[in-house]
């Protein structure tokens, strides 16, 4: 079928039987292209062509989605879309085919070549000052650990070479040989990429949850840890080796031209160690004997064949959302406000009972934590000197209130609210109230004689103006339990008074 793609010198058909032309000819023009302005080059031509191709790959290659590590060790791509491309990336045809040797000595390095990012890998090789941040930091890469899976202080692609472990490895045994033959190489920069909107509203969503911690996990892996922002297409093939089985000792070589066809020498090179076949992505084993044909048809079905300046998605998040996860993370080991809360005591008869259980939502996943809190009125929400409430029987899922009186009072306690509030490590506990994350908590434990009524403490911290102090109290036995007053308070010392209560 013979398909017509252009029309040139065209005129108005009221002039067909005129002697002569109007100056309204149209010079050209292409069926089904409304907004035809001139014709491409050969150059330009290829160029586009390209770039048509640029979305087919974005969707075969699932390259809107973050990578995560698998139970395997193994790069995938997520199941949710995690970036928007907001600028057309570059991409460049790149004809060029080559060997790399490379021989890792550690189960990162091993972790990195079999996931294709060479460069990575050798950073950590060199001897470079930034490779120290593989050292330093870590990033969680296990898919049931509950450690959180961002450092606190590095977001860029680091990696604890202790965190990732191979029972059956054996460092340093053996040798890789990759042949890569790229074809076209992606490049994006940060300025290209955005969060996905539902990528961006899941880590909001976490931000203001209770539990912040465990969420932000489970948010990276379902969206991916990680995103390349160089992707290199082609096609590859490689052999591991035992280093021992090697008549030869090598080092790491990053390119070896393979030459053009025949590739006499590569292949001398490759009978030379005894390979007779490499191994492709997916597909069959390749024959040395058929590796010149595997290489001249490297154009069709093509792969990605590394990632390169890969970093974290958190790179890619608004900045008010990278601040609040710094603050999650960097503060996870501290003493902060866990949670708060306020409890009606319209059923409590204090002259029949003195404890109240106060069960808690979210519950907590340790026991290690500390309650305080005050008798309020429900009047004017000022504290009530008359009670005082200490906290005990600490679990999972609340704790206990033991409230007395310290002086004889008309006030009805059923018109009382308990105020408490959980101090602990988000770290351990896995809960971390949104409401008060920004507050500074000092926290420490003395002993008191309870013959000694009026106590001065020296506080390990600077107290000043605006300040809150909280107080909380235990028996050793089973005597009740003495009030605590605070009578004063000096920038690093509290004077406090214990009060006998009054028995029922």
């Amino acid at each position: 079928m013979t398909v017509i793609i252009s029309y040139n010198d065209l005129i108005p058909i009221s002039e067909l039987r005129s002697s002569t032309t109007s100056q309204s000819s149209i010079d050209e023009k292409q069926p089904e292209i409304a907004n035809f302005k001139g014709r491409y080059s050969l150059k330009e031509w290829v160029r586009d062509s390209i770039y048509v191709n640029l979305t087919k790959w974005i969707k075969e290659f699932r390259l809107l989605q973050g990578l995560i590590v698998n139970k395997y060790f193994e790069l995938e791509s997520s199941n949710k879309i995690a970036i928007n491309i907001i600028n057309i990336p570059d991409v460049h045809s790149n004809d060029e085919s080559y060997l790399k040797i490379m021989k890792p000595t550690t189960d990162l390095e091993e972790f990195l070549i079999t996931n294709n990012m060479y460069s990575l890998s050798k950073l950590i090789e060199s001897d470079e000052s930034d490779s120290k941040s593989f050292e330093d930091m870590m990033i969680n890469l296990t898919t049931n650990s509950k450690k959180i899976l961002i450092p606190s202080n590095m977001y860029s692609f680091t990696i604890n070479k202790r965190d990732i472990r191979f029972n059956d490895s054996n460092y340093g045994d053996n040798t890789y040989f990759i042949i890569n033959c790229e074809k076209f190489k992606i490049l994006l920069n940060k300025d290209n990429i955005k969060p996905s909107e539902e990528f961006r509203q899941a880590i909001e969503n976490t931000l203001e949850d209770m539990k912040p911690l465990i969420l932000l996990k489970n948010v990276f892996d379902e969206y991916g840890h990680f995103v390349p922002l160089n992707i290199i297409l082609g096609k590859s093939l490689k052999n591991i080796l035992p280093s021992s089985s090697l008549s030869f000792t090598f080092e790491n070589i990053e390119k070896v031209d393979i030459g053009s066809p025949p590739f006499e020498s590569l292949i001398s090179c490759l009978e030379t160690l005894n390979i007779s076949y490499l191994l492709p992505k997916s597909g069959n084993i390749i024959k040395i004997s058929d590796l010149t044909s595997w290489i001249q048809n490297t154009n069709n079905n093509l792969e990605i064949i590394e990632f390169d300046k890969v970093i974290h998605l958190y790179e890619i998040l608004e900045s008010g959302q990278q601040r609040k996860i710094d603050y999650i993370l960097n503060t996870q080991d501290n003493f902060k406000v866990i949670m708060t809360g306020l409890v009606d005591l319209k059923e409590f008869d204090i002259d029949a009972e003195n404890e109240k259980r106060i069960n808690i939502n979210p519950t907590l996943e340790d026991e290690n934590y500390e309650v305080f809190g005050s008798i309020i009125s429900k009047k004017n929400r000022s504290r009530l000197d008359e009670f005082f409430v200490t906290f005990e029987s600490y679990d999972f899922s609340g704790f206990s209130a033991i409230i007395n009186k310290l002086s004889e009072t008309n006030v009805n306690i059923k018109e009382c609210y308990i105020i408490w509030i959980i101090i602990g490590k988000p770290s351990n506990l896995s809960v971390f109230s949104p409401k008060n994350r920004d507050c500074q908590v000092d926290y420490f434990s003395i002993t008191l004689q309870p013959n000694q009524l009026d106590n001065r403490v020296v506080t390990p911290f600077k107290l000043s103006q605006g300040n809150t102090i909280f107080i909380n109290s235990y028996s050793t036995n089973f005597e009740p339990k003495n009030g605590i007053r605070l009578i004063d308070w000096s920038y690093n010392s509290i004077k406090i008074e214990m009060i006998n209560p009054i028995i029922n």
